[in-house]
């Protein structure tokens, strides 16, 4: 900068940022601490002149000094919607201490792969399916695909909330989940954050101030055995008649439908009482629960005996 010479003639060095943001354009200037003669500057390659170490070791510090202005950058890029240069100015005068945030979407990968060895496949994936609709708010809110930590704040908390239970497009035109989900994709994400808190990743954890609300619990509802035998009797589509018919097995053995899922022709043994019964551990608890096979499940086995 030429009019701002010191008394031995030399003219200071700036790194000058633009930020455009619409169809404005912001600046704003950081000192390098570096005072040349004005003839020394090259404009074009935007560096000193010369080839002596003195003048390489200011232009390192000058590419340096670029370097790390996008790296903050990129890092304050990544926390909101849009960086703002007095942000940026902070970081780069040291006014706030610059470092790599984690972001969420790493800290949800690190909890996957510490739950994959002994975890079921179906818990990975609701995992899985909750985080994936905490990146479709963070695209919706601020048009990026992650977010640092730093950037779950209450605020987010409650935004997400809202987002949920009034703004998120469900199948069939509907608008929002159920409270009842939105509490469970709320706690899944309460979860990732204690979790980033316990490795110090965090120091305060968001939630803290925040009430994700009670999970209403609903009370099973039992099929009697007029709407059993109504629901054996109608024939429906191969698609659907393939669902009614793994429910009815389900009825019949008392079995839930993962434990169905997972059934093998190995699970089939003759019991001491010389009839067929189902061995096999519960998905849910790891627990031997044997069940006697009755003719009904006996003949849905059967009707699917060939199928793939």
């Amino acid at each position: 900068v030429k009019n701002r010479m010191n008394a031995q003639g030399r003219a200071p060095v700036y790194l000058r940022v633009f930020l455009q943001i619409g169809s404005k354009t912001y600046t704003t200037e950081q000192s390098t601490k570096i005072f040349i003669e004005p003839s020394k500057w090259d404009s074009s390659a935007q560096r000193i002149k010369g080839h002596s170490e003195y003048v390489k070791e200011l232009n390192k510090k000058l590419f340096d000094l670029l370097a790390r202005t996008e790296a903050v950058f990129d890092v304050l890029r990544k926390q909101k919607t849009t960086p703002n240069l007095k942000s940026l100015k902070d970081h780069l005068s040291g006014k706030v201490a610059y470092r790599e945030q984690t972001s969420l979407r790493e800290i949800y990968e690190m909890i996957l792969e510490r739950k994959a060895p002994g975890a079921k496949p179906r818990t990975l994936q609701t995992v899985r399916n909750r985080s994936a609709i905490v990146f479709d708010f963070i695209k919706y809110k601020y048009a990026q695909t992650d977010i640092t930590l730093d950037g779950i704040t209450l605020r987010f908390i409650s935004d997400l909330k809202h987002y949920l239970l009034s703004q998120r497009k469900q199948k069939e035109g509907k608008v929002g989940v159920s409270a009842n989900y939105a509490a469970r994709i709320l706690e899944e994400l309460k979860s990732a954050m204690d979790f980033a808190q316990a490795h110090e990743y965090i120091t305060r954890n968001p939630f803290a101030g925040f009430k994700i609300g009670r999970i209403q619990h609903r009370e099973p509802v039992f099929i009697s055995e007029e709407e059993l035998l109504l629901l054996k009797s109608k024939t429906f589509p191969l698609h659907v008649q393939r669902r009614v018919d793994v429910y009815l097995f389900c009825c019949y053995t008392g079995l839930a439908y993962v434990d169905i899922f997972s059934l093998t022709k190995d699970n089939i043994v003759k019991g001491i009482d010389g009839k067929e019964w189902i061995h096999k551990n519960r998905t849910k608890t790891a627990t031997f629960a044997p069940v006697p096979l009755m003719d009904q499940a006996k003949a849905l086995l059967s009707k699917y005996k060939t199928d793939p």
